[in-house]
């Protein structure tokens, strides 16, 4: 794949990204016990992964199209996610740390998950 014009080979590279999530919340009804947000966490990362993700951001001419066809660039996507409490404010926050096996360039788009998590 690429352009006729894309001189760069692709090659398989690993991504790895550690996101957390702050609620900034202290005060809990049963919707945000911990073991809820969890499975709503692990939900939106599993069906929506895609939709936080920029392909290409370099050298448009290679990799310009990828996002038109995630699923034959990306090769393997881990999440594994966490809840907790923080110790002194007691607010609720996540961790998602995201292990991406990929063809292309791939980046988070901050923007993106910010909007799928609020």
């Amino acid at each position: 794949r690429g352009g006729p014009f894309c001189a760069i080979g692709r090659r398989r590279q690993q991504s790895n990204f550690f996101i957390t999530l702050n609620t900034n919340r202290r005060k809990f009804d049963e919707a945000q016990d911990p073991r809820a947000v969890q499975e709503a966490l692990n939900a939106c990362f599993g069906k929506q992964i895609y939709d936080i993700l920029t392909f290409g951001p370099a050298h448009p001419e290679c990799y310009g199209d990828d996002a038109l066809h995630p699923n034959e660039f990306i090769e393997k996507i881990e999440v594994r996610t966490g809840v907790e409490r923080g110790p002194v404010t007691g607010a609720l926050h996540c961790h998602a740390y995201l292990t991406i096996a990929h063809w292309s360039q791939i980046r988070i788009n901050k923007l993106a998950l910010q909007g799928l998590f609020k």
